[in-house]
C-alpha cells in the first residue's frame, strides 16, 4: 500500500468514525428529546389532575358552604318562631292567671261590703261605749272606705262607696256627740247610719239582680 492509498484509507476511516459519533450523538439527542417529551406530558397530565380536583373540591366546599347557611337560616326561622309561640302562650296563661287572681266587680264590692259592715259595727259599739281605741277603729274604718272609693270602676260601686262615706260621716257625727256628753244626739246619728246601711244592702242586693238578669 503506497502512501497514497494509505492517506485516502485514514481519510475514510476518520470520515466514518465522525459519522458514527454523529449518528451517536443525535440518537442520544434523539432519546433525551423523548424522555423530556414524556415527563413534560406526564406533569402537565398530572397538572391538569389536580386542577380538576381542586375545581371539584372548591365546588363541594361551595354547595356544602350554602347548604350550611340555608340550614343556619332555618333554624334561625323555627327558633325565632318557637320563642314567639312560648312568648304569647306566657302572654295567654299570665292574663287568665290574672283574670282569675282578680274578682269580678261583684265580688270585688260584695267582699268589701262585708268587711265595712264588720268595721262599721265594731267603730258604733265602741263610741257607744266610749272606747279608747274609738278613733283608731274609726280610722280604719275611714281607710276601708277610701279604698273603695279609688277602686270604684263603675257607677254602681262609686254609689255604694259614696254612701258608705256618707255613714262614716254619721259616725264622725255621732262620736263627736258623745264626746260632748250629748247621748241623744248621738243615738240619732247610729239611727241614721243603720237606717244607711240597709239603704246599702237593698241597693247592692239590686244592683246584683239586674247584673244575674242580664
Amino acid at each position: 500500500m503506497n502512501r497514497s492509498d494509505r492517506e485516502r484509507y485514514e481519510e475514510e476511516k476518520r470520515q466514518q468514525q465522525y459519522y458514527d459519533e454523529e449518528r451517536k450523538r443525535q440518537a442520544y439527542l434523539e432519546e433525551e428529546e423523548r424522555r423530556r417529551s414524556y415527563y413534560n406530558d406526564r406533569d402537565y397530565r398530572r397538572e391538569q389532575q389536580l386542577y380538576e380536583e381542586n375545581k371539584k373540591n372548591k365546588r363541594s366546599k361551595k354547595g356544602l358552604s350554602f347548604l350550611v347557611v340555608i340550614l343556619l337560616i332555618v333554624a334561625l326561622v323555627f327558633a325565632f318562631k318557637s320563642c314567639s309561640n312560648n312568648n304569647q302562650e306566657q302572654e295567654n296563661v299570665s292574663d287568665n292567671q290574672t283574670q282569675q287572681q282578680q274578682p269580678t266587680n261583684e265580688q270585688y264590692v260584695q267582699q268589701k261590703d262585708n268587711e265595712i259592715q264588720s268595721k262599721i259595727e265594731d267603730t258604733k259599739s265602741s263610741i257607744e261605749n266610749s272606747n279608747e281605741d274609738t278613733q283608731a277603729t274609726l280610722q280604719s274604718l275611714k281607710d276601708e272606705v277610701n279604698g273603695l272609693k279609688q277602686n270604684a270602676n263603675d257607677e254602681k260601686t262609686e254609689k255604694v262607696a259614696n254612701d258608705y262615706q256618707d255613714t262614716v260621716n254619721q259616725l264622725d257625727e255621732a262620736n263627736t256627740a258623745k264626746e260632748n256628753g250629748d247621748n241623744s244626739k248621738m243615738k240619732e246619728e247610729l239611727n241614721k247610719v243603720n237606717s244607711k246601711l240597709d239603704e246599702i244592702k237593698g241597693k247592692i242586693s239590686s244592683y246584683f239582680k239586674k247584673d244575674d238578669s242580664k
